[in-house]
């Protein structure tokens, strides 16, 4: 049995899933949590600068949904077959596009961008949490299968997290969110945690609001109370009735919406060769976000249908995607998105997805760690507004080279791939993602040989290259 150290703050948020895994599947694990003063004299010594960093005999591995995905498959969290796999996948990137777009909101420290931010993140909250919602009652009580997955595990230990940054309990409206909550929470292994953890500065201070609410509450009563009785013995001396009194003055509607105010803490199969399935993917006619599929479908032998949607058509066919979202790709008629969960499903395909589980938590690692860079890049792009796109930009080409050089020393380190010596969607998404990036980064791996050759290499590969010479030119 490896030895294994997670490496976090005092807090739960991006952590607690890890430590729910951990404890789920009794699992012996050192929870080192740091001093935030010593932050800064650590963070040049973990991968990327970044926490929570999960320690294995030694060897540090970030990227907290990695370290999920290969914890939650030592315990069968992870699906019963490749199909469940993509869909659990699925429902944990959108729980972390919810939480990013909190995120985004809490920590903006400019006050006119939080005040837009909030306005945004309260519809993502709705949104997201409508279909959240709807998903756990289709599936039974838990997002995927009708059984315990760890999309479930994330969801549930991140919750204290999401609520303080909103400072409301966001699942309040959502009862199937709220069961689902009350179950993960009475597994013994889960409920023996949550009774022993240190209290995190989000548990501490989520129960002293709530405290601070409920006394508030007491206060509200005490002057209902006092209120009506004067409002009675005024409608006694007038002779009129108190409930047309009420109804008058629509004093219980009121009421009711102030308490509402302040209550917001109170209360697959498999298929065979003769019954091959058919693809159909959806995305912009751009490169993007959907060409690592595209790169995978045809590095897979795998034909399928190119449907490439303009921005102006864009508006109705919206509603008809899950989360609103693309790319999507239909697998006989069956939508699947989040394109990293897509692409990991056919990676697993063309066997890009590693020699075991600790390597494809590496890769997973990789993959999460070119999509942060994307996501810093894409979002400077894209932002309208003048003042936050110059902000945008200068975070985005300050991470812009100490990633590159990661990337390089990483590929160099391991024989020109990013993982293992040997080709992986990683090394497919890169290339893929190089094309994109380009438009917004000037010829993106010009001083970086290693990430030069292995692009030229993953272009090079027959069915890549067939691909790219075929596929329409697009501006992006």
């Amino acid at each position: 049995m490896p030895s294994y150290k997670l490496i976090y703050f005092p807090i739960t948020a991006l952590a607690e899933p890890i430590r729910f895994l951990f404890n789920y599947a009794g699992i012996k694990f050192e929870d080192e949590r740091l001093d935030r003063k010593d932050w800064p004299k650590l963070k040049q010594t973990m991968p990327f600068g970044q926490v929570p960093v999960l320690e294995v005999d030694g060897k540090k591995i970030n990227q907290s949904v990695a370290i999920c995905r290969y914890l939650a498959k030592q315990c069968d969290l992870a699906g019963k077959n490749d199909w469940e796999s993509l869909e659990i996948d699925a429902a944990v990137d959108n729980i972390h596009d919810l939480r990013a777009s909190i995120a985004a909101y809490y920590y903006e420290s400019n006050e006119q961008a939080k005040k837009e931010k909030l306005k945004i993140a309260k519809e993502m909250v709705s949104y997201y949490l409508e279909r959240l919602d709807a998903q756990v009652k289709k599936n039974d009580g838990y997002f995927v299968g009708g059984s315990l997955s760890w999309a479930d595990f994330t969801f549930v230990s991140m919750l204290d997290y999401l609520d303080w940054m909103m400072k409301e309990n966001i699942i309040e409206k959502y009862e199937n969110l709220k069961q689902l909550k009350k179950k993960v929470e009475e597994i013994p292994a889960i409920k023996s945690w949550i009774e022993k953890r240190p209290k995190s500065i989000f548990l501490v201070l989520k129960i002293l609001l709530y405290v601070i609410v409920t006394w508030l509450l007491w206060l509200l009563g005490c002057y209902i109370i006092v209120h009506v009785a004067i409002m009675q013995a005024k409608v006694t001396q007038y002779g009129v009735s108190l409930q047309q009194n009420i109804q008058s003055f629509s004093v219980r509607k009121q009421l009711h919406i102030d308490c509402q105010r302040l209550d917001f803490y109170h209360k697959s199969y498999y298929t065979n060769c003769k019954n091959m399935p058919t693809y159909k993917l959806t995305y912009f006619n751009v490169t993007g976000l959907g060409e690592p599929i595209r790169y995978l479908l045809s590095q897979c032998g795998i034909k399928f249908e190119d449907v490439r949607l303009t921005f102006e058509d864009w508006p109705k066919y919206k509603s008809n995607m899950p989360m609103g979202q693309v790319p999507v790709l239909e697998i006989d008629g069956k939508p699947y998105h989040q394109s990293k969960a897509i692409s990991r499903f056919l990676a697993k395909k063309s066997n890009l997805y590693g020699s075991d589980e600790f390597e494809a938590m590496e890769i997973d690692a990789a993959v999460d760690s070119i999509d942060d860079l994307r996501q810093a890049l894409s979002t400077y792009y894209w932002e309208q507004d003048t003042a936050l796109k110059a902000k945008l930009k200068e975070t985005a080409f300050q991470k812009l080279p100490f990633y590159l050089d990661k990337f390089e020393a990483q590929v160099k380190k391991n024989g020109g791939y990013f993982v293992g010596g040997k080709l992986s969607w990683a090394d497919l998404l890169w290339t893929a993602y190089t094309d994109y990036l380009n438009f917004i980064v000037n010829d993106l791996n010009k001083d970086h040989p290693e990430l030069k050759k292995l692009v030229e290499k993953v272009r090079a590969l027959p069915n890549i290259k067939a691909y790219i010479e075929k596929r329409p030119k697009t501006q992006l």
